[in-house]
């Protein structure tokens, strides 16, 4: 485990504002599943910052999302989603034939990329 990350779940009393790494430490997430529940308006920092700002979380309000068996389900499942349609996006063959409604744009169905053929070289003498 991490030593900071050791360090501030042994606390006795957190600190009222605490950064989204500690946010994630604090509610079982890494640090990219948060941004992904920020982005999905699931967690709310205070304030307004700025997209590429650093944000900051209540922690009383974390301890009250940490028992809330409802709003972890649904975070997990938004998770699950967001690299469900994260890997679908990539073009592998197995993803399509498993999920061939997904992969419709403006109403056609989306064709995967022909491979790369190979030059092939003249044989030297």
């Amino acid at each position: 485990m991490n030593p900071e990350r050791e360090k501030y779940l042994n606390l006795r009393t957190k600190p009222g504002k605490v950064t989204a790494e500690e946010a994630g430490w604090h509610l079982g997430f890494s640090l990219r599943e948060i941004s992904i529940l920020i982005g999905s308006r699931m967690l709310k920092p205070l304030g307004n910052p700025a997209e590429n700002g650093i944000k900051f979380f209540l922690s009383w309000e974390l301890d009250h999302l940490n028992q809330d068996r409802a709003w972890f389900d649904k975070a997990c499942h938004t998770i699950t989603n967001y690299w469900k349609d994260r890997n679908l996006q990539r073009p592998t063959l197995n993803a399509k034939n498993r999920w061939p409604h997904r992969y419709v744009s403006e109403g056609k169905p989306l064709k995967p990329k022909p491979r790369a053929v190979r030059p092939k070289h003249p044989k030297h003498p």
